[in-house]
């Protein structure tokens, strides 16, 4: 039976006569629907089965064989319960008659095949497709099984079920199902289960296995999705050594790839726990402590499947996180970074299974933009710049290079959305919608390489003994038709939808974007010596009096203002609470 047909062999099973004779037949069997009655005594033949055998399991406590006829009618009692998942509307005399109090008091039954059994039902009963047309039933059926304990009576009993045997390890991947079917009808129900559960505890300790079976699959989704929007959750694994555990875990495949599809989502899933962890200040932290820096580099130029899911990593562990940028260049990172940033080894990576060119150049735009403004120490901050220098202004050529990319695709996008021929345009219903779907056709990269390209024509590192970078830059478009206003018009906007919520720390680095930018503004003369690169012309939009007619009411900052500030589109990285800020920061604080 594990032998899989060919379609000469599956045509032969299909049309053969005895089969079809059989679906004939039962298809004509006239099977009686559920009613309230049959669910009624179902109910009362389970309490009884329930009864029966605990009486017998009293009476001859030490000879099993007296007691097993009991369990089997028990066993039989619980599978019998599955025709009431066929019939969700009568779910409510169910739950009255409180036949999921006895159903999960089985959980923590001796026998582990009755557990098993239970797991089984509890799949079915729960299922969201079943439940998705009795909206009342599916709010009370999670209402019912949170307040009967579930979270704690389903956790101990996958914590005695022994993986070794194929019916416990299948019960193991079922409770994980249970629990996913019940956060999808209820997303809050995820919070808790991990405040009224041990649910991380065992999730982590069952990553730390050796291998890859499937059930691994499954408790990776399932803490990916316990970790993705809840702090709480992140907060509890990071206390737990959660970013450890799952490093360590990562690690795995620093030199292997996966063997199978399913082993690859394992590995796509360990790296997007980590992405949620790293929502929180403090894993942030505790990535560092754990030389986290320093593997996602190893396995990046190790260019095997986990390359790409490495990088994305590394891009949100450096997003708004000083210290990681400063550990990059002090562990040479530089160099990797730049390699994939100037597509050297292109060739290569093209081959692996799944790399994507516009994903990786996103990643890593967000990486060196990260690197531009985040890095604090002087020496590291000065070999970052110096990169945009060495070999004749290389990487301004291919900044160029990317401009062009992301800019001719943009404007065939919009010619598309003008013409009405664009799929998605019946999506687009206010201007946030539009501003969105271009987002995600390219104008997020568009705006990180202009970003970068401002950051690199403002510093005074980037120069040479014959010019600067922004003399590099400004001679490169003007090479070409599209104009370096371009450049400079797309961080403008960038600027009006710049997110201004975050207090007084995101209106300074607001200001201090539209200094950087005028380093695009073609009214501001160029200079050798570099002391236009610190400061803005008066006369330029933006600055001086013409500030408060910008986009976003920015001002203009003092010229001397250190420009190590963040000043690159920013995911949302999720609230801070009073733990979770930085070090020095919450020292001030209090």
């Amino acid at each position: 039976e594990d032998v899989p047909l060919n379609e000469a062999e599956l045509a032969a099973v299909v049309n053969d006569p005895e089969i079809l004779r059989l679906l004939d037949q039962v298809e004509e069997l006239d099977v009686p629907e559920l009613d309230e009655v049959g669910v009624k005594k179902l109910i009362i033949q389970l309490e009884r089965r329930i009864n029966d055998n605990e009486e017998m399991r009293v009476r001859f406590a030490k000879k099993p064989e007296r007691f097993m006829a009991s369990e089997e009618a028990l066993h039989e009692a619980i599978k019998k319960l599955h025709q009431i998942t066929m019939t969700p509307r009568l779910y409510p005399i169910f739950l009255d008659l409180n036949a999921h109090g006895s159903i999960l008091s089985l959980l923590s039954h001796e026998n582990a095949d009755i557990a098993v059994a239970v797991v089984d039902f509890l799949e079915e009963f729960t299922d969201p497709d079943s439940l998705v047309r009795e909206e009342s039933v599916k709010n009370r059926v999670v209402a019912e099984l949170e307040a009967s304990d579930l979270p704690t009576l389903l956790m101990r009993n996958m914590e005695r079920l022994h993986e070794t045997d194929p019916d416990e390890a299948k019960a193991v991947q079922t409770s994980l199902s249970v629990v996913e079917n019940l956060i999808e009808l209820r997303p809050a129900f995820a919070r808790v289960m991990v405040q009224r559960s041990t649910v991380l505890e065992w999730l982590l300790k069952r990553l730390q296995s050796k291998g890859y079976d499937s059930n691994k699959l499954s408790t990776s989704e399932m803490l990916a999705i316990l970790v993705q929007n809840d702090a709480r959750a992140q907060k509890h694994f990071g206390k737990l050594d959660g970013v450890l555990a799952v490093l360590t875990a990562v690690s795995y495949y620093k030199k292997r790839d996966p063997k199978s599809m399913e082993e690859e989502e394992y590995v796509e899933n360990l790296f997007d726990i980590l992405c949620s962890a790293l929502l929180l200040y403090r894993n942030k932290e505790r990535f560092l402590d754990a030389d986290g820096v320093e593997l996602l580099l190893y396995i990046i130029k190790g260019r095997r499947y986990a390359r790409i899911c490495a990088l994305r990593l590394l891009d949100f562990a450096l997003t708004e996180f000083p210290e990681a940028c400063d550990r990059l260049v002090e562990c040479l990172g530089l160099r990797t970074v730049f390699s994939i940033f100037m597509h050297k080894d292109l060739k290569k990576v093209k081959k692996l299974k799944n790399y994507s060119e516009d994903e990786e150049d996103e990643h890593v735009l967000s990486l060196v933009s990260s690197l531009l403004t985040l890095t604090t120490t002087p020496a590291f901050r000065h070999r970052v710049f110096f990169k945009f220098v060495e070999n004749e202004f290389e990487k301004v050529e291919r900044l160029m290079e990317l401009f062009n990319k992301y800019y001719t695709k943009m404007t065939f996008f919009m010619r598309r959305l003008e013409a009405g021929v664009d799929a998605t345009i019946d999506m687009i219903e206010t201007d946030a919608d539009l501003y969105a779907r271009r987002l995600e056709a390219g104008l997020y990269r568009l705006q990180l390489v202009c970003l970068i390209m401002a950051h690199v024509a403002d510093s005074v590192y980037c120069q040479n003994e014959k010019q600067t970078a922004r003399q590099k830059l400004f001679e490169l478009f003007s090479l070409q038709e599209t104009p370096v206003s371009a450049a400079y018009a797309i961080v403008v906007e960038y600027l009006e939808y710049f997110n201004v919520e975050g207090g007084e720390d995101r209106v300074a680095v607001q200001d201090e974007l539209l200094r950087v930018v005028q380093s695009l503004n073609e009214g501001r003369a160029p200079s050798i010596s570099g002391d236009s690169d610190m400061k803005a012309e008066p006369s330029s939009p933006g600055s001086g009096k013409g500030a408060q007619e910008q986009p976003g009411g920015l001002h203009e900052t003092p010229a001397d203002d250190v420009s190590d500030k963040c000043a690159v589109p920013r995911r949302d990285h999720g609230h801070r609470d009073a733990d979770d800020e930085p070090p020095a920061k919450r020292r001030k604080r209090e």
